[in-house]
């Protein structure tokens, strides 16, 4: 799109030098050959030849639909099913060979036309969506006693297979979407259901491991850094979710090592997580994302046990019912048996690699996250400043490593992560303590101070670098 508008502007400024006698018209032909002017009126006539097709096709579908909500209660049942999957089908496969097009041309050397492979991904993507039509249409005809949750877990399944087979990016994310809808849902519904086994109790139960074996695989397939993000974000809640780590952590639970998975597996996986481990993958596409992930975690993670209260008056405090007697749910424990099996197997393949001096401080956290249940579960009075001690001086340990490497690399992302953090710590305690007001009011100005310094001090070192 860029290179058309700038080909646009060019050939009226090309004919405008023509005009006024600041190029001859060899020159003009010469610089039409080279930037295929030609092209340009071509080009206009194409968008809007697509122009009219959409406008068309838009009136076109408008006035089946109306007509078939006018005669949709005459209709028979199986009319109605054959109408859907004539109109999924035929959505499906004019997207496919349309989206097919530009990687044709582009295979044999011809001009690719990106519309109609913009076109057919448009119409893959409504068949997706046509695609939950008709699970719910087939669930209304036969009368089947599905949930609602039930129907988003099969259509967000059957869209990560089209995703699987087209490698595309859109439809990805929307399988991660709709299996995260569907994952909240039953979530909700299930708690109130007991003793009763089917797939979709299996597939919530077991929702974090499935999104690690799916949705990973498929971020490589798509090389989208959005499906690895996304998928690393809802595999980091949905363990959160069906562990529920801090029930566990309460005078009357008997598991209390079990909040340990909760917060040790989503660092540990993103951290050592490495491409090359896969088949047929030789770039690493996305193991700078999944550690900055695990720097997030840990970011958030030790933030948040750092201060004070947490410890002196219990983790009961954060859930608002009573503390229950906590039992371990079987599913949940092969979830995290298998999550931890591959996280040893990463982490073994990473110690053999060169050596980061970033491992064993990562390997420190993670140690600190599994002990953190342990020592809430000694009660030992007195004591809560040995781990609120730990996480606020690891906290400050990664704070200050991305801010060297923001240095080190020229990054700024980094660099200001890096400093945000630290001077979030330092807020933070300072308002969480009692201290005097006028205090308070001198260190958040000395830290507006340093930021100010240290920005333009970094944004200089940069400045002069680049010379």
């Amino acid at each position: 799109m860029f290179l058309n508008n700038f080909r646009a502007k060019l050939y009226q400024e090309v004919q405008l030098w023509r005009d006024e006698g600041i190029i001859n018209n060899l020159t003009y032909e010469k610089l039409s050959k080279r930037y295929q002017f030609d092209r340009i009126e071509v080009s206009k006539a194409e968008k809007f030849v697509f122009i009219v097709i959409a406008l068309g096709g838009l009136l076109v579908g408008l006035g089946v639909m109306i007509f078939a909500a006018a005669s949709w209660e005459a209709w028979a049942k199986e009319v109605k099913l054959g109408l859907f999957l004539t109109i999924l089908f035929v959505t499906n496969i004019i997207g496919f060979f349309l989206w097919q097009e530009p990687i044709k041309a582009r295979l044999s050397g011809k001009n690719i036309q990106r519309r109609k492979g913009i076109i057919g991904q448009s119409l893959l993507i409504l068949g997706a969506l046509l695609l939950g039509i008709n699970l719910s249409l087939v669930a209304e005809i036969f009368q089947l006693n599905s949930a609602n949750y039930e129907l988003f877990l099969a259509w967000g399944f059957g869209v990560a297979i089209m995703a699987y087979g087209l490698r595309l990016t859109p439809l990805a994310i929307l399988a991660l979407m709709l299996l995260q809808i569907g994952y909240f849902i039953g979530l909700n519904e299930l708690q109130f259901v007991v003793n009763e086994m089917n797939w979709s109790r299996i597939v919530v139960e077991h929702m974090p491991l499935l999104l690690w074996v799916v949705f990973v695989p498929l971020a490589i397939l798509c090389k989208s850094r959005w499906v690895f993000t996304l998928g690393a974000i809802a595999f980091t809640f949905t363990l959160q979710f069906n562990v529920s780590p801090l029930k566990y952590l309460n005078d009357q639970s008997s598991y209390p090592w079990f909040a340990s998975f909760a917060f040790a597996i989503p660092p540990a996986l993103l951290w050592s997580y490495d491409d090359l481990l896969f088949p047929k993958v030789d770039y690493r596409w996305f193991q700078p994302l999944a550690r900055s992930l695990a720097i997030l975690f840990f970011c958030i993670f030790c933030y948040v046990f750092a201060f004070s209260w947490y410890w002196q008056s219990g983790f009961s405090t954060l859930v608002l019912a009573p503390p229950t007697v906590s039992k371990l749910n079987l599913a949940v424990l092969t979830d995290v048996i298998s999550l931890s099996i591959i996280a040893i197997v990463q982490w073994i393949y990473l110690l053999q690699q060169r050596f980061n001096w970033m491992n064993p401080i990562i390997l420190t956290g993670i140690a600190i996250a599994v002990f953190t249940p342990f020592w809430y579960s000694l009660k030992i009075n007195n004591l809560e400043i040995i781990p609120i001690l730990l996480f606020n001086i690891l906290l400050a340990i990664i704070a200050i490593n991305l801010i060297s490497q923001g240095i080190e690399y020229r990054e700024r992302l980094e660099f200001w992560a890096g400093m945000m953090m630290l001077h979030l710590q330092v807020i933070s305690r300072i308002f969480e303590y009692n201290t005097d007001l006028l205090f308070k009011a001198f260190i958040v100005t000395v830290c507006g101070i340093v930021i100010l310094i240290a920005g333009l001090q970094f944004e200089k070192y940069l400045v002069f670098r680049r010379q």
